[in-house]
Protein backbone atom coordinates (compact mmCIF):
# COMPACT_ATOMS: atom_id res chain seq x y z
CA UNK A 1 0.00 0.00 0.00
CA UNK A 2 0.99 3.78 -0.95
CA UNK A 3 1.95 6.04 1.47
CA UNK A 4 -0.89 8.23 0.21
CA UNK A 5 -3.49 5.39 0.60
CA UNK A 6 -2.00 5.22 4.08
CA UNK A 7 -2.56 8.82 4.81
CA UNK A 8 -6.30 8.88 5.01
CA UNK A 9 -6.74 5.90 7.60
CA UNK A 10 -3.52 7.10 9.53
CA UNK A 11 -5.36 10.72 10.16
CA UNK A 12 -8.64 9.26 10.97
CA UNK A 13 -7.20 6.86 14.03
CA UNK A 14 -5.32 10.02 14.88
CA UNK A 15 -8.10 12.56 14.98
CA UNK A 16 -10.09 9.63 16.58
CA UNK A 17 -7.52 9.03 19.19
CA UNK A 18 -7.38 13.07 20.14
CA UNK A 19 -11.12 13.36 20.46
CA UNK A 20 -11.16 10.02 22.97
CA UNK A 21 -8.30 11.53 24.78
CA UNK A 22 -10.38 14.80 24.95
CA UNK A 23 -12.97 13.57 26.09
CA UNK A 24 -12.04 11.71 28.98
CA UNK A 25 -10.19 14.82 30.10
CA UNK A 26 -13.16 16.70 30.15
CA UNK A 27 -14.31 14.84 32.75
CA UNK A 28 -12.03 16.32 35.20
CA UNK A 29 -12.98 20.02 36.11
CA UNK A 30 -9.37 21.57 35.48
CA UNK A 31 -8.76 19.38 32.73
CA UNK A 32 -11.59 20.52 31.48
CA UNK A 33 -11.01 24.34 31.79
CA UNK A 34 -7.69 24.58 30.53
CA UNK A 35 -9.25 22.29 27.38
CA UNK A 36 -11.55 25.57 27.00
CA UNK A 37 -9.09 27.95 27.59
CA UNK A 38 -6.60 26.47 25.22
CA UNK A 39 -9.66 25.95 22.53
CA UNK A 40 -9.53 29.70 22.13
CA UNK A 41 -6.04 31.68 23.07
CA UNK A 42 -4.96 32.70 19.78
CA UNK A 43 -1.37 30.95 19.74
CA UNK A 44 -3.03 27.29 20.63
CA UNK A 45 -6.49 27.70 18.21
CA UNK A 46 -4.66 26.51 15.21
CA UNK A 47 -2.78 23.45 16.62
CA UNK A 48 -6.26 22.49 18.49
CA UNK A 49 -8.38 22.32 15.60
CA UNK A 50 -4.96 20.74 13.67
CA UNK A 51 -4.83 18.08 16.25
CA UNK A 52 -8.86 17.57 16.04
CA UNK A 53 -9.28 17.15 12.37
CA UNK A 54 -12.90 17.06 11.10
CA UNK A 55 -14.22 16.71 15.22
CA UNK A 56 -15.15 19.82 15.53
CA UNK A 57 -18.13 22.23 15.48
CA UNK A 58 -18.43 24.21 12.47
CA UNK A 59 -20.57 27.73 11.68
CA UNK A 60 -22.11 26.19 8.53
CA UNK A 61 -22.96 22.96 6.94
CA UNK A 62 -20.69 23.52 3.58
CA UNK A 63 -17.70 24.34 6.31
CA UNK A 64 -18.02 21.06 7.76
CA UNK A 65 -18.65 19.23 3.75
CA UNK A 66 -15.70 21.00 3.00
CA UNK A 67 -13.27 19.58 5.95
CA UNK A 68 -14.74 16.05 5.74
CA UNK A 69 -14.38 15.49 2.00
CA UNK A 70 -11.22 13.93 2.52
CA UNK A 71 -12.44 11.06 4.95
CA UNK A 72 -15.81 10.60 4.38
CA UNK A 73 -15.12 7.58 2.02
CA UNK A 74 -18.49 8.41 -0.02
CA UNK A 75 -20.82 9.69 2.87
CA UNK A 76 -24.13 8.47 2.62
CA UNK A 77 -23.70 6.74 -0.62
CA UNK A 78 -21.33 4.19 1.00
CA UNK A 79 -22.74 1.03 0.60
CA UNK A 80 -22.00 0.48 4.25
CA UNK A 81 -24.78 3.39 4.85
CA UNK A 82 -27.49 1.33 3.90
CA UNK A 83 -26.02 -2.07 5.79
CA UNK A 84 -25.95 -0.01 9.08
CA UNK A 85 -29.46 0.86 8.85
CA UNK A 86 -30.84 -1.88 8.42
CA UNK A 87 -28.93 -3.49 10.66
CA UNK A 88 -30.27 -0.96 13.25
CA UNK A 89 -33.87 -1.30 12.30
CA UNK A 90 -34.20 -4.78 12.40
CA UNK A 91 -36.12 -4.03 15.92
CA UNK A 92 -37.20 -1.08 17.13
CA UNK A 93 -34.87 0.90 19.00
CA UNK A 94 -36.33 3.24 21.77
CA UNK A 95 -36.53 6.36 19.98
CA UNK A 96 -38.84 4.26 17.74
CA UNK A 97 -41.77 3.63 19.74
CA UNK A 98 -42.40 7.31 20.29
CA UNK A 99 -43.09 7.50 16.92
CA UNK A 100 -45.26 4.43 16.28
CA UNK A 101 -47.23 5.52 19.23
CA UNK A 102 -48.22 8.81 17.36
CA UNK A 103 -48.39 6.56 14.55
CA UNK A 104 -50.97 4.31 16.02
CA UNK A 105 -53.20 6.86 16.80
CA UNK A 106 -53.12 8.52 13.67
CA UNK A 107 -53.59 5.20 11.29
CA UNK A 108 -57.24 6.49 10.59
CA UNK A 109 -56.49 9.78 9.28
CA UNK A 110 -53.53 8.55 7.04
CA UNK A 111 -53.23 6.21 4.06
CA UNK A 112 -49.45 7.18 2.98
CA UNK A 113 -46.52 8.33 4.17
CA UNK A 114 -43.70 9.93 2.32
CA UNK A 115 -40.15 8.55 3.80
CA UNK A 116 -37.62 12.05 3.66
CA UNK A 117 -34.23 10.74 3.58
CA UNK A 118 -35.82 6.84 4.15
CA UNK A 119 -32.71 5.06 2.52
CA UNK A 120 -33.57 1.77 1.32
CA UNK A 121 -36.50 1.45 3.54
CA UNK A 122 -35.31 0.53 6.44
CA UNK A 123 -38.36 1.99 8.56
CA UNK A 124 -40.84 0.63 6.44
CA UNK A 125 -39.50 -2.76 7.06
CA UNK A 126 -39.37 -2.52 10.39
CA UNK A 127 -42.36 0.11 11.51
CA UNK A 128 -45.12 -2.32 9.38
CA UNK A 129 -44.49 -5.12 11.24
CA UNK A 130 -46.70 -3.24 13.90
CA UNK A 131 -49.74 -2.71 11.67
CA UNK A 132 -49.72 -4.99 9.20
CA UNK A 133 -53.36 -4.99 8.11
CA UNK A 134 -53.70 -1.28 7.33
CA UNK A 135 -53.40 -0.50 3.36
CA UNK A 136 -50.59 1.74 3.79
CA UNK A 137 -48.92 3.35 0.82
CA UNK A 138 -45.35 3.79 2.05
CA UNK A 139 -42.95 6.20 -0.09
CA UNK A 140 -38.84 6.89 0.47
CA UNK A 141 -37.15 9.50 -1.23
CA UNK A 142 -33.38 9.55 -1.13
CA UNK A 143 -30.28 9.72 -2.96
CA UNK A 144 -30.14 8.34 -6.61
CA UNK A 145 -27.57 5.20 -5.23
CA UNK A 146 -30.17 4.20 -2.17
CA UNK A 147 -33.10 4.39 -4.29
CA UNK A 148 -31.72 2.34 -6.61
CA UNK A 149 -30.96 -0.43 -3.82
CA UNK A 150 -34.18 0.12 -2.13
CA UNK A 151 -35.66 -0.79 -5.47
CA UNK A 152 -34.09 -4.14 -5.62
CA UNK A 153 -34.70 -4.95 -1.81
CA UNK A 154 -38.42 -4.31 -2.03
CA UNK A 155 -38.56 -6.20 -5.15
CA UNK A 156 -36.73 -9.30 -3.48
CA UNK A 157 -38.78 -9.33 -0.17
CA UNK A 158 -41.94 -8.73 -1.80
CA UNK A 159 -42.62 -4.98 -0.49
CA UNK A 160 -45.68 -4.17 -2.92
CA UNK A 161 -46.70 -1.11 -0.43
CA UNK A 162 -43.21 0.00 -0.43
CA UNK A 163 -42.43 2.57 -3.07
CA UNK A 164 -39.65 5.21 -4.23
CA UNK A 165 -39.50 8.51 -5.57
CA UNK A 166 -37.28 10.25 -7.50
CA UNK A 167 -38.36 13.80 -6.38
CA UNK A 168 -39.09 15.29 -3.42
CA UNK A 169 -41.60 17.12 -5.13
CA UNK A 170 -43.50 13.72 -5.12
CA UNK A 171 -44.33 14.33 -1.23
CA UNK A 172 -46.74 16.38 -2.64
CA UNK A 173 -50.60 15.32 -1.17
CA UNK A 174 -49.00 12.49 1.03
CA UNK A 175 -50.76 12.49 4.71
CA UNK A 176 -47.71 12.16 6.57
CA UNK A 177 -44.29 13.00 6.10
CA UNK A 178 -41.63 11.08 7.95
CA UNK A 179 -38.07 12.27 8.91
CA UNK A 180 -36.22 10.07 11.15
CA UNK A 181 -32.74 10.29 11.42
CA UNK A 182 -32.39 13.09 8.34
CA UNK A 183 -33.50 16.46 8.99
CA UNK A 184 -29.58 17.27 10.20
CA UNK A 185 -28.74 16.61 6.42
CA UNK A 186 -30.66 18.63 4.84
CA UNK A 187 -29.16 21.87 3.13
CA UNK A 188 -32.06 23.53 2.68
CA UNK A 189 -34.61 24.51 5.40
CA UNK A 190 -37.91 22.04 5.87
CA UNK A 191 -40.33 25.17 5.90
CA UNK A 192 -38.64 26.03 2.31
CA UNK A 193 -39.09 22.62 0.36
CA UNK A 194 -42.72 22.72 2.02
CA UNK A 195 -43.19 25.96 0.01
CA UNK A 196 -42.28 24.21 -3.11
CA UNK A 197 -45.09 21.65 -2.76
CA UNK A 198 -48.53 21.80 -4.14
CA UNK A 199 -50.30 19.93 -1.34
CA UNK A 200 -48.28 19.97 2.19
CA UNK A 201 -48.51 16.80 4.05
CA UNK A 202 -51.21 17.36 7.26
CA UNK A 203 -48.44 15.42 9.69
CA UNK A 204 -44.61 15.57 9.94
CA UNK A 205 -43.16 13.50 12.37
CA UNK A 206 -39.94 14.25 12.64
CA UNK A 207 -37.72 11.78 14.92
CA UNK A 208 -34.33 11.15 15.84
CA UNK A 209 -32.63 14.31 14.69
CA UNK A 210 -29.90 16.72 17.01
CA UNK A 211 -31.21 19.98 18.14
CA UNK A 212 -29.53 22.92 20.36
CA UNK A 213 -31.09 25.65 22.88
CA UNK A 214 -28.22 28.00 21.54
CA UNK A 215 -26.75 28.77 18.63
CA UNK A 216 -26.96 26.50 15.29
CA UNK A 217 -23.86 24.78 14.09
CA UNK A 218 -22.64 22.01 11.82
CA UNK A 219 -20.36 19.00 13.00
CA UNK A 220 -19.34 15.63 11.49
CA UNK A 221 -20.56 12.36 12.45
CA UNK A 222 -18.20 9.40 12.33
CA UNK A 223 -20.18 6.11 11.44
CA UNK A 224 -16.48 3.88 11.10
CA UNK A 225 -16.53 2.94 7.69
CA UNK A 226 -17.62 6.81 6.53
CA UNK A 227 -18.39 9.99 8.05
CA UNK A 228 -20.74 12.73 7.04
CA UNK A 229 -21.78 16.14 7.53
CA UNK A 230 -24.37 17.78 9.88
CA UNK A 231 -26.27 20.58 10.59
CA UNK A 232 -27.67 21.67 14.32
CA UNK A 233 -30.61 23.41 14.49
CA UNK A 234 -31.68 25.83 16.92
CA UNK A 235 -35.02 24.13 18.54
CA UNK A 236 -36.79 27.54 18.52
CA UNK A 237 -35.69 28.33 15.22
CA UNK A 238 -37.15 24.99 13.62
CA UNK A 239 -40.56 25.25 15.55
CA UNK A 240 -40.84 29.24 14.56
CA UNK A 241 -39.92 28.36 10.73
CA UNK A 242 -42.40 25.59 10.37
CA UNK A 243 -44.86 27.51 12.65
CA UNK A 244 -44.65 30.11 9.60
CA UNK A 245 -45.05 27.24 7.28
CA UNK A 246 -48.56 26.86 8.82
CA UNK A 247 -47.70 23.44 11.13
CA UNK A 248 -48.59 23.61 15.46
CA UNK A 249 -46.68 21.32 17.55
CA UNK A 250 -48.70 18.62 18.72
CA UNK A 251 -45.63 16.81 21.02
CA UNK A 252 -41.93 16.34 21.32
CA UNK A 253 -39.99 13.77 22.81
CA UNK A 254 -36.34 12.59 23.61
CA UNK A 255 -34.35 9.86 21.59
CA UNK A 256 -32.23 9.62 24.94
CA UNK A 257 -30.14 6.40 22.93
CA UNK A 258 -28.43 9.06 20.32
CA UNK A 259 -25.70 11.64 21.26
CA UNK A 260 -23.54 14.36 19.32
CA UNK A 261 -20.66 14.87 21.13
CA UNK A 262 -17.91 17.19 20.18
CA UNK A 263 -14.75 16.35 22.07
CA UNK A 264 -13.66 18.88 24.43
CA UNK A 265 -16.57 21.52 23.37
CA UNK A 266 -19.57 20.94 26.02
CA UNK A 267 -21.30 24.15 24.59
CA UNK A 268 -21.33 22.16 20.75
CA UNK A 269 -22.50 18.57 21.94
CA UNK A 270 -26.00 17.48 22.07
CA UNK A 271 -26.64 15.16 24.81
CA UNK A 272 -29.74 13.35 23.55
CA UNK A 273 -31.44 14.08 19.98
CA UNK A 274 -34.99 14.93 19.74
CA UNK A 275 -38.64 14.00 17.69
CA UNK A 276 -41.36 16.41 17.08
CA UNK A 277 -45.01 15.83 15.64
CA UNK A 278 -46.73 18.63 13.94
CA UNK A 279 -50.30 19.21 12.24
CA UNK A 280 -50.98 21.47 9.10
CA UNK A 281 -53.67 23.83 9.92
CA UNK A 282 -55.16 25.38 6.71
CA UNK A 283 -56.82 28.22 9.22
CA UNK A 284 -53.60 29.21 11.03
CA UNK A 285 -51.73 32.04 10.17
CA UNK A 286 -48.40 32.98 11.98
CA UNK A 287 -47.68 36.67 12.21
CA UNK A 288 -44.39 38.27 12.07
CA UNK A 289 -44.38 39.26 15.44
CA UNK A 290 -44.55 35.63 16.45
CA UNK A 291 -48.60 36.11 17.59
CA UNK A 292 -51.17 33.71 16.68
CA UNK A 293 -54.06 34.60 15.13
CA UNK A 294 -56.81 32.60 12.82
CA UNK A 295 -57.35 33.18 9.24
CA UNK A 296 -61.53 33.49 10.42
CA UNK A 297 -61.11 36.18 12.37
Amino acid sequence: MSAEALKTPLRVRQVRFTGAALNWLSRLALARRVINAAREAPGFRSLYRMALGYQRSYRTLEEAEAAVSAYAQQGHQNPANADLHLTLNKRARPSDYAALFHLQRLLPNIRSIFDLGGNVGNLYYCYSDFFPDKDLAWTVHDLPENIARGRRLAQARGADRLSFADTWREASGADLLLISGALHYLKQPLASMLSTLEDVPRYILINRTPVTDGPSFAAVQDSGSFRVACLVRNRQELLKELEGAGYRLLDTWSAAELTLQIPGDADHTVPFYSGFLLEHDPVFVATQSGQEIRADG
